[in-house]
């Protein structure tokens, strides 16, 4: 077919065989007159029409295993193809794709390290080859024994005794110094000039007031006299946090990232931060690093996903406007976003829009345990971490004016996020899984319910909509 080419081994026998494959069997073909038949044989790099080049390598993909592999072009032209094969087994080599090296030797170098090897993709072991030196100082801090560690720490403040030897400080310090390292080497892969040494520390302190971040603590932290909502916010953020060993990990690990883009700048850092998650493949070192400390698969793929989804959406909530039509502004353009509609299993079938109700009612959780997060990091930078000049301005804001401080508006700030939230509740209880009813409901103040019909049997649409809808694909 053109320029395609394939490559079928076969082995016939119960046995285990294992080999070079260089030439191929005899067989006629028509000699230049066009009239006669001669007998000919070629070689793997002829068949293959490869180079004789060092600088020359052959990829393609098993079409039985799925995997790729790399193979050096001189090598098949001078030894074949090593083949190992069981008994009765076969492989079928297609998509075969030369490349020439760079003068980096990039595919030299990845050749050399899988030894043969096949793996899911080529490009992007080659990639995680030239992340290396990124990877590494990354996995300093992000790693299982990192992450039970911060558990424990955090278990140890929420009883208010120690529940691991040692004080969190030198774990801090430890993360801080590693992040930075970590930044130094990512400054390099964008070449870009930022303060390094801030943004670390903007991380530490970020991951000290996570260590602390529970229901009872900010009840205890900030009054609520005018905050009505702000208990019912407080029994909702410990129900999102109930699943601790699984809630704290997500939560650390998006304190790890979600300022990540931060060293490109401030503008539109969200969105870059979450790019590099995946350009710089760390979203596969946090998956491994959950799944290592005791997560399972569908556990550690769930947490990265909203690591992913957090970290576009930290601000969220930043949106100017009349409060009383701020939960539809707010969820309107949310549902706008292609990531956060995949997150909601967003499908269309017979003409309507459908979202999966779990993942919604689990989006709605963690976006409002980030908002409360950083209405912490706010409070305390201000009056606790900052330096001493702004703590002075803070003070003397709040004398000349009868608004109140960071930490005494921190209550009315969650309980605002939960109104939305709640108002979110409402509207959902009345939309029958339906996109179109959701938003209706949300408009109108959330006094949208179902039409008498029984909510046993408003689950069978949305489980047929998955299933024979068009549900939008996640991103690799």
């Amino acid at each position: 077919f053109g320029e395609e080419r394939a490559l079928v081994v076969f082995h016939n026998k119960f046995a285990d065989t294992r080999g070079w494959i260089r030439t191929s069997a005899a067989y006629a073909e028509k000699d230049e007159s066009g009239e006669g038949k001669r007998i000919v044989q070629k070689t793997i790099g002829e068949g293959l029409a490869l180079h004789r080049e060092d600088d020359y390598f052959i990829i393609f993909r098993d079409h039985v295993s799925g995997l790729e592999y790399i193979r050096h072009s001189r090598t098949l032209w001078e030894q074949g193809l090593y083949i190992e094969l069981g008994a009765y087994k076969h492989q079928a080599f297609l998509n075969f794709r030369e490349v020439r090296d760079s003068e980096f030797h990039s595919y030299g170098r990845l050749h050399a390290e899988l030894q043969g090897r096949g793996v899911p993709d080529l490009e992007e072991a080659l990639q995680e080859l030239l992340l290396r030196p990124l990877h590494a100082p990354f996995r300093e801090f992000m790693n299982p024994a990192t992450l039970d560690r911060l558990v424990q720490y955090h278990a140890g403040e929420e009883s208010g005794e120690p529940s691991v030897a040692g004080e969190p400080a030198a774990l801090l310090d430890d993360v801080e110094t590693h992040y930075l390292a970590f930044l130094e080497e990512a400054r390099q892969f964008i070449n870009v000039q930022v303060d390094a040494k801030a943004l670390a520390a903007e991380v530490r302190e970020e991951l000290s007031q996570a260590l602390q971040f529970d229901s009872r603590r900010i009840g205890k932290r900030y009054p609520a006299e005018k905050s009505p909502k702000f208990k019912d916010a407080l029994t909702y953020l410990e129900m999102q946090l109930l699943r601790r060993d699984f809630a704290l990990r997500v939560l650390f690990s998006w304190v790890f990232v979600h300022n990540l883009g931060k060293i490109g700048g401030e503008e539109d850092f969200p969105r870059r931060s979450r790019r590099l998650l995946d350009e710089w493949l760390l979203h596969k070192i946090i998956r491994a690093s959950l799944e290592e400390s005791g997560l399972e698969r569908p556990q550690s793929e769930q947490a990265v996903a909203l690591v992913k989804l957090l970290t576009r959406q930290q601000r969220w909530f930043g949106e100017n406007g009349a409060k009383k039509d701020r939960p539809f502004r707010l969820l309107d353009r949310l549902l706008k976003d292609e990531e956060f509609a995949q997150f909601l299993k967003v499908n269309r079938f017979n003409e309507v829009l459908w979202y999966n109700k779990e993942a919604f009612e689990q989006a709605m959780g963690w976006l409002f345990v980030i908002g409360a997060l950083q209405a912490v990091f706010e409070a305390e930078t201000v009056v606790e971490t900052a330096p001493a000049t702004k703590k002075i301005a803070a003070k003397q804001t709040a004398a000349a004016a009868p608004a109140q401080t960071a930490p005494d508006n921190t209550a009315e700030k969650i309980a605002a996020l939960y109104e939305v939230i709640e108002s979110w509740q409402k509207a959902e209880a009345g939309s029958e899984y339906q996109v179109g009813k959701l938003l209706e409901g949300v408009r109108a103040g959330g006094s949208g319910r179902s039409s008498g019909r029984s909510r046993s049997k408003l689950k069978q649409p949305a489980k047929r909509a998955g299933k024979e809808g068009k549900s939008p694909r996640r991103k690799k």
